[in-house]
C-alpha cells in the first residue's frame, strides 16, 4: 500500500469526474476540498495538489507526480497483459490468429483505440447471471433485466468442468475471461464462490467491473479481500459511477487506500469520459464503437449456452456492437467440450481460400490515387496497393455485397493466371483488417 499514490490518484479521479467544480473548488478551499475527499495534508500537500492540478491540464510529468507513478503501474500491468496474451499460452495457432485479427479490424476502424495497445480481446466470457439489476442509462450493451441467477451449489461440478474444457480447448489464455458480460456480477450472491474455483482451475483470477460498490460496501470490501492485491494488480478491479452523486459518496465511503488498485470509470455526464453511441445510447450523440471485448466464446450459466460472437462497430444492424454467429445449449461438462469446440473450429477463421466470400470491412474506403496505385483507408490507418485490371476488378466488388477470388476469376474479369498473386494480397488485406467475410453474422445480442 502506498499512501501517497492513492491520494494522488484520488485527486486525479476527482478532476476527471468532476472537471470544471473541482478544480474550482480546490483551488478556492485547498484545505477543506481535500479533507472532504479523504486525502490528509500530511500525505499530499494544499499546494502540491495545486501542482498537480496544473499538471493534468498541460500533460506535464515534471508537474504531475501521479502521472509518473500511474505509468510506471501502467507499464508493468501492460507488460502481464502482453505475456497473457502470447501465443504460448493459447492451444491454438488458429484462435490466436482469429483474435489477433479481429483486433487488427476494429483497431483499424476506430480512432479511439490508438494509443492503447494494452486494449484485449479475450477468447472466452462467462455470464453467471441472466440480465442486470443496474440498468445503467449509457449501457453499450443495452442488458436486460436481472431475470435469474446460476447459484454455485447447484452449479458446482458443472462450473469447475467448464473451466477444465476451455483450459484445455483454449489454453491458459482462457483465464483472462471475464464473469460478466451484458450483467452486474454482484448480482450473483456466489459470485466469490465462482472466483475461488476459476482461481483454483487457473491460478489466477479475472478482471471484475462492478457498479454495485455502493449497494453492497461490506461485501465488496470482502471481496477485495480476497482478491488481495497481487489479484486486484494482476487482474484488475474496476467501479463503474453513474452519476456525480455516486461518485462523491464512494469518496465518502472508501478510503484513498481501499481503492488503490481499483480502477473508478467515470461514466458521469461532467466527466471528461465519452460513452459509445451504442445499446442504450444508440441515436444519442457521441462516437460509435464497439465496447465488447470478447472475441470468441460465450457462456451463459444459467440458461446453459454457449455463443460464440465477436465485437464489431455499432451499426442499425448491430445497435450493441456485437455479432452472434452461432448459439448452443449443454447438457454437461462433456456436453460443453465438444459443443465449444465445435463453435471455435466452425467460427474462428483465420485464414481465407479462393471459396471466401469477402467484403470491405465496414469504414474502410477504397480510392484510387494515381494510374497505377490505390488506397484502403480506415479510420485510423490506411496502405498503398498496386492496382491492376485484377485488383481493381477484386475491389469494385469488395465494395459491394462481396465476392470470392474464385467467383471474380469465373466471371472473366480476372486473369486466370492472376489468381494465385491475387488471394495472396486478400489474405494479407484480411489478417490486417482491411477486409472481411461477407455474411457471416446470424444476429445481433439485442435482438433477444
Amino acid at each position: 500500500m502506498n499512501r501517497r499514490y492513492s491520494a494522488l490518484k484520488r485527486l486525479y479521479e476527482c478532476c476527471s469526474a468532476d472537471p470544471l467544480q473541482f478544480s474550482t473548488r480546490l483551488r478556492d478551499d485547498p484545505s477543506e476540498t481535500l479533507r472532504e475527499i479523504g486525502v490528509g495534508e500530511d500525505v499530499v500537500g494544499t499546494d502540491e495538489a495545486l501542482v498537480m492540478l496544473d499538471g493534468l491540464c498541460t500533460q506535464s510529468w515534471e508537474k504531475n507526480p501521479y502521472l509518473a507513478l500511474y505509468r510506471d503501474r501502467v507499464l508493468a500491468v501492460e507488460k502481464l497483459i502482453r505475456q497473457r496474451a502470447s501465443r504460448e499460452q493459447f492451444a491454438s495457432e488458429k484462435l490466436y490468429r482469429y483474435i489477433n485479427i479481429v483486433r487488427n479490424r476494429i483497431f483499424l476502424t476506430n480512432r479511439e483505440f490508438c494509443g492503447h495497445d494494452n486494449v484485449l480481446y479475450y477468447p472466452v466470457a462467462f455470464e453467471l447471471s441472466k440480465g442486470c439489476s443496474v440498468q445503467c442509462p449509457f449501457c453499450g450493451l443495452a442488458a436486460s433485466r436481472l431475470a435469474g441467477i446460476a447459484r454455485y451449489e447447484e452449479n458446482r461440478l458443472l462450473w469447475h468442468g467448464i473451466l477444465a474444457a476451455v483450459l484445455e480447448i483454449i489454453g491458459p489464455a482462457a483465464g483472462m475471461g471475464p464473469c460478466y458480460f451484458a450483467t452486474e456480477p454482484l448480482d450473483n450472491p456466489d459470485y466469490e464462490r465462482f472466483m475461488a474455483g476459476y482461481r483454483e482451475i487457473f491460478g489466477t483470477v479475472p478482471q471484475t467491473t462492478t457498479a454495485a460498490a455502493l449497494r453492497e460496501p461490506e461485501r465488496f470490501r470482502v471481496l477485495l479481500s480476497f482478491l488481495g492485491e497481487d489479484g486486484l494488480r494482476e487482474a484488475g478491479m474496476r467501479i463503474s459511477v453513474c452519476s456525480l452523486k455516486e461518485f462523491y459518496r464512494l469518496m465518502r465511503m472508501y478510503t484513498p487506500e481501499e481503492l488503490e488498485d481499483i480502477e473508478l470509470i467515470a461514466n458521469n455526464p461532467e466527466s471528461v469520459n465519452r460513452y459509445s453511441a451504442s445499446g442504450r445510447m444508440v441515436g444519442k450523440e457521441g462516437i460509435r464503437y464497439p465496447i465488447s471485448c470478447i472475441a470468441g466464446l460465450m457462456v451463459r450459466l444459467p440458461d446453459r449456452e454457449v455463443s460464440f460472437m465477436e465485437p464489431v462497430n455499432p451499426s442499425p444492424e448491430y445497435p450493441t456492437g456485437v455479432q452472434t454467429f452461432e448459439t448452443l445449449s449443454f447438457r454437461s461438462a462433456e456436453d460443453f467440450r465438444e459443443k465449444a469446440s465445435v463453435l471455435i473450429e466452425k467460427w474462428a477463421i483465420d485464414r481465407i481460400h479462393a471459396d471466401t466470400r469477402l467484403r470491405l470491412t465496414p469504414r474502410v474506403l477504397f480510392s484510387r490515387e494515381d494510374a497505377v496505385n490505390g488506397l484502403l483507408i480506415g479510420k485510423a490507418g490506411g496502405i498503398r496497393l498496386r492496382i491492376d485490371s485484377n485488383m481493381e476488378a477484386m475491389l469494385l466488388h469488395l465494395q459491394g455485397d462481396g465476392i470470392s477470388v474464385s467467383e471474380v476469376v469465373a466471371s472473366g474479369e480476372v486473369n486466370v493466371l492472376a489468381a494465385g498473386r491475387l488471394l495472396g494480397a486478400m489474405e494479407t488485406l484480411f489478417e490486417k483488417g482491411f477486409i472481411t467475410l461477407s455474411g457471416k453474422a446470424v444476429r445481433d445480442p439485442g435482438e433477444g
